[in-house]
């Protein structure tokens, strides 16, 4: 009956030590200027028991399993250091206070090289908007007057005091009196050399001589 007896508290012994928990608390600190480090996360690697430190690098884990052969993985990460990594072991109730020295380290990032190159363009090939207008719109005004095909174009304004005395403006410059709007026939300047003005008398001005006009703006 003795036997008996001892051998029952034995099992009850052994299922009561498993009951043990403790511990692990500290604090994780940058291991060059000691400052902490908010926000690490330190877990145990065989667990899924695991803590952030606060805004004093306090980290703490509780109810962590004790007994005589429990031995963990503690592990720190922290973005911009080095993993740190020990092991530990948790004995009885025995809490443990482990603080811990993370190293900065460089992150390693694909790089992408951008590079540029000047090139030479000539003004005249440089992109521009280009009204046209066609023969079909030219046959269907059939007129005598130039201004008549210029119509509607958005920046051109026509003047007219005659049969053959009227001015072109494109945006605001007039082809009669100023250079900075060329005027070109079949690619020659449809202008006077001495007067340097534009003779718009030896511009076509009917759909059988005129093929298209285009206004590049």
């Amino acid at each position: 009956m003795n036997i008996q007896f001892i051998k029952n508290l034995s099992v009850l012994f052994i299922t009561c030590s498993f009951l043990f928990s403790a511990i692990i608390k500290g604090v994780v600190n940058n291991k060059e200027t000691g400052e902490p480090l908010i926000g690490a996360n330190v877990l145990i690697e065989q667990t899924n028991q695991g803590s952030a430190t606060d805004v004093n690098g306090t980290y703490l884990i509780d109810n962590v399993k004790s007994c005589s052969e429990c031995i963990y993985t503690l592990k720190a990460l922290y973005i911009g250091y080095e993993e740190y990594t020990t092991t530990i072991k948790v004995l009885n109730e025995n809490d443990i206070n482990l603080n811990l020295l993370l190293s900065p380290t460089s992150l390693e990032v694909e790089t992408t090289k951008v590079t540029a190159k000047k090139r030479r363009d000539k003004v005249t090939d440089a992109p521009a908007a280009i009204e046209l207008v066609s023969a079909k719109d030219i046959k269907k005004e059939e007129s005598t007057n130039l201004g008549s095909y210029l119509k509607g174009i958005k920046g051109v304004d026509f003047t007219s005091s005659g049969v053959n005395n009227y001015s072109i403006s494109v945006r605001g410059f007039n082809s009669s009196f100023t250079s900075r709007l060329l005027t070109l026939t079949d690619g020659r300047i449809a202008n006077i050399p001495a007067l340097r003005v534009i003779n718009y008398s030896t511009v076509p001005q009917s759909s059988k001589d005129i093929e298209s006009i285009e206004i590049v703006l």
